[in-house]
């Protein structure tokens, strides 16, 4: 394993951790959610697959160890996965397996649609391509959460607000005025076990750089491309592709699952059981074996 910082073209750095011992396997670069999370999570999945893959994952361009992305600096979503193609370019890899979680996959279709010639396969997890969609997917779950548990003033104004809007940044806005207590069950987010946490390396990281992902998600939900349906390019995408699912995923619609189903040219679908919105970490081994017998 192998951690450094790599310099981008137009001098940024990123933090990067690569699993290299294979000079003849097969490549995964994980591309992470948030906007603004971080790759850590996947440490462990990594690890396992690091048997077989060689594997990259990084914090994006602003996002917690990497370099911090200024206010007179540019950030959107086109140089996500332009940062992507030139990590590519730098590592030297001819074609490699892109990992998608949530808003990664976001990335990793975008990337798959415009450089084709260097993708091997696509794998999406819990993945959106059409983040309207998404949010109010995630809202209309959250209001049929709250009342069961007689919350039903902040249901209602849930309903009220996602049944006249449209703007992301006003969506996104109400999840996170949404107690934490709340969006918690609606993930399905289930407690880290101890062999995901051993993988973590976070304990150095700092308060300014956890500030870095705040800044990086607010700057790239600003990006007018997400109010954009993105699902049509899934036609135009003809390498393999899997779409993981959790089976209690609050994020993709039954619509859009369905539109991958029906659309994609040589897509598969699978639904993992008792797992929510992160199925790399509610259940690692599962979710590696579906990795590895996807992408061999």
């Amino acid at each position: 394993m192998l951690e450094q910082y790599l310099t981008l073209r137009d001098g940024k750095r990123i933090f990067m951790r690569y699993y290299n011992e294979l000079p003849a396997a097969k490549t995964i670069l994980f591309l992470h959610g948030g906007p603004g999370v971080h790759c850590e999570d996947f440490n462990c999945a990594a690890h396992y697959l690091s048997n077989s893959f060689n594997i990259v994952m990084f914090d994006q361009r602003g996002v917690l160890r990497s370099d911090r992305v200024e206010d007179h600096e540019p950030l959107n979503v086109q140089i996500l996965v332009d940062d992507c193609e030139d990590i590519r370019k730098q590592l030297n890899i001819d074609k490699w397996i892109l990992l998608g979680h949530s808003f990664g996959g976001f990335l990793a279709l975008l990337y798959a649609w415009q450089y084709p010639s260097h993708i091997d396969k696509v794998i999406y997890e819990n993945t959106s391509w059409y983040c309207i969609d998404s949010i109010k997917t995630i809202h209309k779950k959250t209001s049929a959460y709250l009342r069961t548990i007689n919350e039903h003033r902040l249901a209602d104004k849930i309903d009220s607000v996602i049944s006249v809007c449209d703007d992301f940044e006003t969506l996104i806005q109400l999840q996170y005025d949404t107690p934490e207590k709340f969006r918690q069950q609606v993930y399905y987010n289930k407690p880290l076990s101890e062999e995901i946490k051993k993988h973590w390396h976070l304990q150095n990281v700092t308060q300014q750089q956890w500030e870095n992902g705040i800044i990086h998600n607010k700057r790239i939900v600003a990006d007018k491309i997400l109010y954009q349906d993105l699902q049509p390019l899934i036609k135009e995408v003809t390498c393999p592709s899997l779409l993981i699912r959790g089976e209690y995923d609050p994020c993709m619609s039954e619509e859009q699952q369905e539109y991958f189903v029906k659309n994609s040219p040589n897509g598969k679908l699978c639904i993992v059981a008792d797992c929510g919105h992160t199925v790399h970490t509610d259940n690692v081994t599962e979710f590696c074996k579906i990795v590895k017998e996807f992408a061999d």
